[in-house]
């Protein structure tokens, strides 16, 4: 009530300054982005011999653009978007385009955010066009008695925004467009919006706890105690290690253990079928290495 109110007033006051304004058409983009954002187009099509043509705005006018005349704000109940021809020597149509940002139109319980906008005429226009296009994966909600206001829309949408579009004929000035629109997240059951913060922050804390002991469980299983090995292996075993990089080969194991061929080869074959070797053809040689970590462990 008091928005009316204060609309009113506005447009009282600017009445001596506006008579001679009149729009032939005028064209309103409204662009909701998720983050509360609005990008609002206006495009004034009024006659030469309107100097200036005027559009209220109850809120910040930031970051703005004109493409085919002048426009500046002035302050006084509200903002007020005035814009002008080029050129005061302009004869016929002036198409004006403005372009700017702004904030707090919009408004947020739970999963249902509403969007209200009055539109006061400030001139006698011929056309109003209004369109206003919803944030993505938002749809109108169905559970209000009026989701949108003026009725009378056409709905449309491009497979990822919905479009809604108003088209109105003899605005005078004094005349107030109120847009109210009601919408919802498509998927109301977002988890985030549905557990609590301090759940998802406990589920995570689980998880890396998990984590934390499912490696440590596998970095000891991939060690082997060298208590399970019998002397003979040990020996073996050493032999390799000490080699390091080099080639070791069962030749080599032979001469360093003063074991026999045979025991070797037995030696080896029991360490390699238990995954504790590998041997990897070189030639006619193979070259042996260890494959596990050993760990030693006190009896």
């Amino acid at each position: 009530m008091k928005r009316f109110i204060l609309l009113t007033l506005l447009i009282l006051l600017l009445t001596p300054v506006l008579s001679m304004a009149f729009v032939h058409e005028l064209n309103v983009t409204i662009d909701i982005q998720t983050n509360d954002k609005v990008n609002m187009e206006l495009d004034f099509n009024f006659p030469h011999t309107s100097d200036e043509v005027y559009f209220s705005m109850p809120y910040e006018i930031n970051d703005l653009e004109v493409e085919g005349g002048k426009c500046h704000v002035e302050s006084n109940i509200n903002n007020i978007l005035v814009c002008e021809p080029p050129s005061p020597f302009i004869v016929g149509k002036v198409f004006v385009k403005a372009s700017f940002e702004t904030h707090g139109m919009i408004e947020r319980k739970d999963n249902k955010t509403s969007f209200s906008f009055d539109i006061p005429m400030l001139q006698d226009t011929d056309r109003v066009n209004i369109i206003t296009k919803l944030p993505e994966l938002m749809v109108l909600v169905d559970n209000k008695l009026l989701p949108l206001s003026p009725s009378g829309a056409d709905i449309g949408s491009d497979g990822r925004r919905i479009t809604l579009k108003w088209y109105f004929r003899d605005q005078f000035k004094g005349d107030i467009i109120p847009l109210r629109i009601y919408y919802e997240n498509i998927n109301p059951t977002n988890f985030v919006q549905l557990i609590d913060v301090r759940w998802i922050i406990l589920f995570l804390l689980i998880l890396v706890v998990g984590i934390f002991l499912i490696y440590d469980k596998i970095s000891k299983r991939s060690g082997v105690v060298l208590s399970v090995l019998n002397e003979p292996e040990r020996i073996v075993v050493k032999v390799i290690q000490e080699r390091g990089g080099e080639e070791v080969n069962q030749k080599k194991i032979v001469k360093a253990t003063g074991f026999s061929k045979a025991k070797v080869s037995r030696i080896l074959q029991s360490l390699e079928a238990r995954g504790v070797i590998s041997k990897e053809r070189f030639g006619r040689r193979n070259k042996i290495t260890v494959k596990k970590k050993f760990i030693e462990e006190d009896t």
